[in-house]
């Protein structure tokens, strides 16, 4: 009992602080798109606007109204340049699909601590399709 205690505790550490990864959900690699599909997309980004946590900022959406989607989750709101560069590390990293990139990664960081840009399947795209 112990041990699994402590193997729980050391994966959801592992998972907290997972860096730069090409992770996603299990349902990432039926999902339709791909982050290269993302970052062609994101070219029409407004450098400007504000992307907060959790808004959808590019989605491609399936028939089923669920889809692919990149978006910033913890702490930092970024601006569309920006989001532009991380999803271009993460493609850069190898990534084909789903994966985050800590908003820091730019300057040499891999602490998720700072926020994340994530690029995952959703259940519902929020009828987005293309820029949010």
């Amino acid at each position: 009992m112990y041990f699994f205690t402590a193997l729980l505790v050391a994966s959801s550490v592992a998972f907290v602080n997972a860096g730069v990864n090409c992770n996603g959900s299990g349902n990432c690699p039926g999902i339709v798109g791909s982050l290269s599909d993302i970052v062609n997309i994101s070219q029409g980004l407004d450098e400007n606007r504000i992307y907060r946590p959790g808004e959808h900022i590019i989605c491609i959406q399936s028939q089923l109204g669920n889809g692919l989607c990149a978006f910033l989750q913890g702490n930092s709101a970024e601006n569309g340049h920006f989001v532009k560069i991380l999803l271009k590390d993460l493609q850069n990293h190898g990534c084909k699909k789903c994966g985050s990139v800590p908003v820091d990664a730019t300057q040499g960081g891999n602490d998720d601590g700072n926020g994340i840009l994530t690029v995952n399947a959703v259940g519902s795209t929020g009828g987005c399709n293309g820029i949010c």
